[in-house]
């Protein structure tokens, strides 16, 4: 919808800056905290958690199926265990 309707990407672009500043912030609280290791890049983190939570969006509409999401919130349980 985004390229015929700009009010729409507008809105879509302020609500996802918003998630990334939120989930980059939150990364970095949690390396001063000790839940994550002082070595992450929380920016490059959030972006690739955001790009896959987007590309699993996709074939979630794709497979019309919530089993499509599952093994991306898996692999993401793994993926934001490596982070500590």
């Amino acid at each position: 919808m985004t390229p015929w309707h700009p009010d729409f990407s507008r809105a879509l672009d302020d609500v996802t800056q918003q998630w990334i500043k939120a989930m980059a912030e939150s990364l970095e609280r949690g390396k001063l905290n000790g839940f994550v290791r002082k070595d992450v890049e929380s920016m490059q983190a959030t972006m690739f958690i955001m790009s896959g939570y987007w590309g699993i969006r996709n074939f979630g509409k794709l497979a019309n199926s919530e089993k499509a999401y599952l093994p991306f919130i898996n692999e993401l349980k793994n993926y934001l265990e490596s982070l500590r």
